[in-house]
């Protein structure tokens, strides 16, 4: 018995030991990547963004386009309901005084999150690192005047204004799943740098409490997948789509990724995307507008259609019916603290800059009102 008892306490010593070695080698990997990336930028955009990335992530997208669901979500879930068993059996084991068990317990679960963690930043974190915006798009360094933000509001007006007098009918989520990545393929072939491949935008399951937190979308990298809550308006989830495509090409500062998206929705052939990016823009530019001239604001917001307006309407009654503040603030303190941690020391306060980079690339005249862009192409 005490044989048994002793060959028993050697097996969980040795299980002991080799978790603890394999999350101190995971950290320390992960420790030294984010350092070596840090340092070298161009390293970064040239072998891990434009290289093991792209085949990385077109590997593990190639798998979830195959499954109507989105497969990142389900593992999240069988891992957090895996570390929860984890956290009962350490209070049984407490109880019982079994305090090698309780050790064993600990160290499984930190090994299982330096194991997620190593994998995130080899899978898609280390585009934290990689040139920003500005650089791959040459936009300009100039600041940005008050006339700026009123000449790029007012087009963001005219043009949803006009856009939306084309829209017959309504969208429907399963076209947005499959054709919203289309923007890309356009888009790729001005942009060498943006890839066309395939994405198949997954419906989250946990819908629900993303409206009550207020979060439209989000990209989980485990099998390269962008996600939507299902239940916001579908005329704000064609760009969402997109802004979650952006992460998944590679794009990780919030953003960044609304630009991004913002362009791919500017290239798609359908104007349900380009209609809904001008309706999301047309909140950053005008907030900013507002913050610098009121009446410069109400003089061009008053310029916008009744049926922009209903859209807007219907927008802001869905969320002030779903949102539970409580939910947002933990959900905002939650993704505060990892963009934080990522290299984005800005947070969420970093969404705004998305109105400095469409400022920027309208002044340069990336952006044409859609009769110009079709007799160009």
């Amino acid at each position: 018995m005490k044989y048994r008892k002793l060959k028993q306490e050697n097996r969980i010593n040795k299980k002991i030991m080799a978790l603890a070695i394999v999350s101190v080698v995971s950290i320390t990997l992960i420790f030294f990547m984010i350092i070596i990336a840090n340092y070298n930028i161009e390293l970064v955009e040239k072998y891990y963004s434009r290289g093991f990335y792209i085949f990385f992530s077109s590997v593990l997208n190639s798998i979830s386009n195959v499954f109507p669901f989105s497969l990142s979500e389900m593992f999240i879930g069988v891992q957090v309901l895996y570390i929860f068993y984890l956290f009962i059996q350490i209070v049984l084991k407490i109880v019982y005084k079994q305090y090698k068990y309780v050790v064993l317990k600990v160290v499984s679960i930190i090994c299982i999150l330096s194991l997620n963690l190593l994998f995130f930043e080899l899978s898609w974190g280390l585009n934290n690192y990689r040139h920003d915006v500005e650089t791959l798009f040459e936009l300009d360094e100039d600041d940005i005047k008050l006339e700026d933000l009123y000449e790029s509001y007012k087009f963001l007006i005219i043009e949803a204004n006009r856009l939306r007098e084309e829209i017959n009918s309504e969208y429907e989520l399963e076209e947005l799943q499959l054709n919203a990545y289309k923007g890309y393929e356009n888009m790729s072939k001005k942009y060498s740098f943006i890839s066309p491949k395939k994405v198949v935008v997954k419906l989250l399951i946990i819908s629900p409490l993303f409206s009550k937190s207020g979060y439209t979308g989000i990209y989980l990298p485990y099998f390269s997948e962008a996600n939507i809550n299902k239940m916001a308006p579908i005329i704000g989830l064609a760009f969402t789509a997109s802004h979650e495509i952006a992460h998944q090409k590679g794009f990780s500062s919030e953003d960044e990724a609304n630009f991004i998206g913002l362009l791919s929705c500017y290239y798609h052939d359908d104007i349900y995307y380009r209609y809904s990016a001008y309706l999301a823009m047309q909140s950053y530019v005008g907030n900013s507008l507002f913050s610098n001239n009121k009446e410069l604001y109400y003089e061009l917001a008053d310029l916008r259609s009744e049926k922009v307006l209903n859209d807007i309407d219907n927008k802001k009654q869905f969320w002030d019916e779903h949102i539970v503040e409580r939910n947002k603030e933990v959900h905002d303190q939650i993704n505060d603290t990892f963009l934080k941690v990522n290299n984005q020391p800005d947070g969420i306060i970093n969404y705004s800059k998305v109105t400095e980079l469409f400022v920027k690339a309208f002044k340069k005249g990336m952006f044409e009102s859609f009769e110009t862009l079709t007799s160009d192409g």
